[in-house]
């Protein structure tokens, strides 16, 4: 800062300077010009002291170095000290400009005096700066040099800009130019006049980088690289990409910098091989999505579909008008007597279809709904059998277009889509917890005879979540946008609360969390809620869970006794939740006080047993072979995936005679089989252990213990008919009818006692072994927890259910099988795409409450329904229909 100050030291005096002094003092910027407007500060070093500028001397030589001495100290009362406005202490302040001193108050704002004369100094070479296309801009705290754009809207080209500090600054089209470019050479140490000058002459001999205009270039651009797309700031160009170290400014000889050369043609590379790849290609047959086409490519598969269609809508008709000439040709219409014959035809055969089906059989009900709507005159009044209605629902969700094209064939009658609509919309589509669901419940409960006898009452609650496509549909209903994360009434206002704090938006829902209500002793099946989700953690889990058991005990008069779900995250952090007095230890929680409950029951919680099943297949399968992320060893033998590959590949894959249901699928795993349950159940078989055992002895006597257990554990609950376990001769699939099975008692003591076995046997291995090391020779922990959860709760839960009065149990009620082929249809209804929509789930879940066990689960997927039970209904009560509103006059 240019200043010259008269300072004062605390022990003495400072000395009287006089005019030649201060003018010998001006003149030393004839010698030393970086001393003009760069004053140093005043220091509290005194005699010799080194110049800013690299000079040493007294006082009187340098303007830049103040001399004290101890003379004088009688004045120093005489002359009071004062601050000025940079802190500076002083008796008087003089500042050097140019040549030139000028004395200011303390008072005064330093950096605006210099900026101020700057300005002034300015206004002398404004002539000048207009010649080199500068306008002037000034104002109290910057001095600015302007040049714009010469268009009917002006635009700023670039700007230099002068602060308070004397430092300058360039900006081009908004963008400061970088400390190192070239156009900075001409500054010095110190800013003056001349230094603005000279800036202003290099500016403007330099240009604005052109970057890359060029529209094939701006129409593939991605913001994935270095570079940005610079909109339309005036220049001759609407649009141009520069590289993120654009220079900016460039010689005027020169187009473009090297950073934009070199970006250019890195996009020439690219624009060839789009067009390369364009030609080579069939855009319609090819897989990419059209969000990762440039407009050129969506303009060309546009012009493609607009071809193939017309050349579709050709074809159409004129298989159409070949259709229509063959029925001109050949097709004889039936008179009177004609059509009769075929009526007494129907009514002839009548009697052989109810001597072959049975009266309340599907064949028989749909025989005699199609004789009865022939013989109606009127066909509005036809009053469609219920399980014919549900027929039809499941018919038409599966496709519209499908049901639509059987109904106008006239080969068979069915209800009209208005008819189907007033029973799938008696209740709202709506998700979350919707009280007329609550009242089908009830209603479906009571045809089912669930009320009659209190062990019929008991029921599980299965959840888990299906992927969902995140999108959103308007509802004009409602008038709301579905797709968004919608969960029950308190999680919704904790998360506007949470976007609130954070400023953001709401979120589209990735998945959709189903609840379904499932009978222990019935066939209840009933999908009771639906929520739209994104990433759902456990505490908003807690509040549904408990929200969806406090409506099933109070409202609908029903006994929760299990809660089923996977091994997911949320879900184990959802049960460690319940710690409490009952089970405080180390062990998982697996059950706790159910506060909705009359006679203090408690609710269980198990984890279903085919995940565990899949997982603790994983954890086999990851031992020495795929991932290898685990080394199984218990009690001296490895437990190893090897073994499984070896007799596949030895004995089974060459052996033609050999009889195994093991093939590739079973040994080479992908992310896709590894989610098939009947893979896993047939590698950890009895089968696979025995001819393991016969093959190899002592050698796999690991593995085998490991796939007999594995085999008992899932036979043991897993019991799904009367008659299975005699069937198959295995007693393990027998259902449980006593308290005191030995099968409980097996799943609660030696399944258990091997695992903790074979944790004690890791322990004790003899060598050095990490904690990590010894994780990896058992199966998971997330395994390991849910077999003791599951098998706890089971046997618990089995022992209850006898107790109460129900004359057996099966062991498949607990797991999550019906939920698994809920979600099928779901799949189903979105064709080729498996993932519905939120707005389909919303709409779907309402019809298969209404079609209930008639919508038979899909016989592929992740569960199999078997074919011998089709699970069909035969409810003769009228479903619920919406009511048609009078017309108003």
């Amino acid at each position: 800062m240019p200043r010259l100050k008269r300072g004062k030291k605390s022990i003495g005096k400072p000395k009287r300077r006089t005019k030649h002094n201060l003018k010998a003092a001006a003149d030393c910027k004839a010698v030393i010009p970086e001393h003009a407007y760069a004053m140093p500060t005043c220091t509290s070093q005194y005699d010799l002291v080194q110049s800013p500028c690299g000079y040493s001397g007294q006082f009187g030589d340098c303007m830049c170095i103040l001399h004290y001495d101890e003379m004088a100290a009688a004045d120093e009362e005489s002359h009071p000290p004062h601050h000025d406005s940079d802190g500076f202490h002083a008796d008087e302040y003089f500042l050097v400009f140019d040549g030139s001193v000028v004395q200011y108050k303390p008072e005064d704002n330093v950096n605006h005096l210099t900026l101020q004369r700057l300005q002034e100094d300015t206004i002398t070479h404004e002539a000048e700066l207009n010649k080199l296309n500068f306008d002037v801009l000034k104002t109290t705290e910057q001095l600015h040099l302007i040049q714009c754009y010469e268009k009917p809207n002006i635009n700023m080209k670039l700007s230099l800009s002068v602060d308070c500090n004397l430092i300058p600054t360039i900006k081009v089209h908004g963008k400061s130019l970088p400390s190192t470019h070239s156009a900075y050479k001409e500054i010095s140490q110190t800013f003056i006049i001349s230094d603005l000058m000279l800036l202003a002459k290099s500016v403007s001999e330099h240009s604005v980088c052109f970057g890359n205009p060029d529209g094939k270039y701006v129409s593939i651009f991605s913001d994935k690289g270095a570079a940005y797309l610079e909109g339309n700031c005036g220049a001759n160009y609407s649009a141009t990409i520069r590289s993120d170290n654009c220079e900016l400014l460039v010689l005027a000889q020169n187009l473009r910098c090297v950073p934009c050369q070199k970006l250019r043609g890195a996009y020439r590379m690219k624009d060839k091989r789009t067009n390369e790849k364009t030609n080579n290609v069939n855009i319609l047959s090819s897989s990419r999505p059209n969000c990762s086409m440039n407009r050129k490519e969506l303009e060309e598969k546009q012009k493609l579909l607009k071809a193939k269609a017309k050349e579709l809508e050709l074809q159409n008709r004129r298989l159409r008008n070949r259709i229509q000439l063959e029925i001109e040709k050949q097709a004889t219409e039936l008179n009177a007597k004609e059509t009769s014959d075929i009526y007494n035809l129907v009514t002839e055969y009548t009697p052989q279809v109810e001597k072959n089906f049975e009266a309340d059989s599907f064949q028989r009900i749909f025989w005699d709904e199609q004789i009865k709507y022939n013989q109606l005159k009127n066909k509005c009044s036809m009053r469609w059998h219920p399980l014919i209605v549900k027929w039809s629902l499941l018919l038409k969700s599966k496709s519209s277009k499908a049901y639509q094209a059987m109904k106008d064939s006239g080969f068979i009658n069915l209800p009209s889509e208005r008819t189907l609509y007033d029973y799938t919309h008696y209740v709202p589509s709506k998700m979350g917890f919707v009280p007329e669901t609550i009242a089908m419940l009830v209603k479906e409960c009571q045809e089912k005879g669930i009320y009659n006898e209190p062990w019929k009452s008991y029921v599980g609650l299965l959840q888990d979540e299906i992927k969902v496509k995140s999108d959103l549909v308007y509802c004009p209903t409602t008038g709301e946008l579905v797709g968004y994360v919608n969960l029950d009434s308190t999680s919704n206002q904790i998360m506007e609360l949470q976007n609130g704090i954070s400023n953001s938006e709401s979120q589209l829902a990735t998945s959709a969390l189903v609840l379904m209500v499932k009978g222990a002793s019935s066939d209840l099946k009933f999908p009771l809620a639906a929520f739209s989700t994104n990433s759902l953690d456990s505490t908003q889990l807690y509040t549904i869970l408990w929200r969806a058991i406090e409506l099933l005990e109070i409202e609908a008069g029903l006994k929760v006794l299990f809660i089923t779900c996977d091994g997911a995250g949320q879900n184990r952090k959802f049960f460690d939740m319940h710690r409490s007095e009952h089970n405080n230890s180390s062990e998982p929680v697996n059950f706790c006080q159910n506060p909705y409950a009359d006679d203090n029951r408690m609710l269980y919680f198990i984890s279903d047993m085919p995940h565990l099943l899949k997982t603790a297949r994983n954890c086999f399968a990851n031992s020495h072979s795929h991932k290898k992320s685990r080394h199984l060893w218990n009690n001296g033998y490895n437990i190893s995936w090897l073994h499984i590959v070896n007799l596949y590949e030895q004995h089974i894959e060459k052996n033609m005679y050999t009889k195994s249901n093991l093939n590739r699928a079973h040994i080479d795993l992908t992310s896709y089989s590894q989610m098939k349950v009947n893979l896993a159940a047939q590698v950890l078989s009895s089968h696979v252990a025995t001819h393991l055992q016969q093959e190899y002895g002592a050698e796999v006597t690991g593995t085998v213990e490991f796939i007999r257990h594995v085999n008992k554990f899932f036979d043991c609950v897993n019991s799904r008919n009367l008659y299975e376990g005699t069937n198959k001769r295995n007693p393990n699939l027998d259902p449980y009818t006593d308290t005191n099975d030995e099968r409980l008692t097996w799943l609660s003591d030696t399944f258990l006692k091997y695992f903790d076995t074979w944790r004690d046997s890791v322990k004790n291995r003899p060598g050095k072994f990490s904690k990590e090391q010894y994780a990896k020779m058992q199966l998971s922990q997330q395994t390991l927890d849910g077999f003791k959860i599951t098998v706890r709760s089971i046997v618990a839960c089995v022992r209850h259910l006898l107790k109460e009065g129900a004359p057996f149990v099966l062991t498949e009620v607990f797991n999550q099988d019906a939920l698994e082929q809920h979600f099928g249809h779901y799949r189903h209804k979105g064709g080729a795409n498996d993932n519905p929509t939120i707005d389909n789930v919303k709409h779907l879940i309402t019809t298969l409450r209404v079609v209930g066990s008639s919508a038979l689960a899909p016989l592929r997927g992740n569960t199999k329904r078997r074919k011998s039970d089709p699970n069909r209904d035969t409810v003769n009560s009228p479903l619920p229909r919406k009511k048609s509103r009078p017309y108003s006059i």
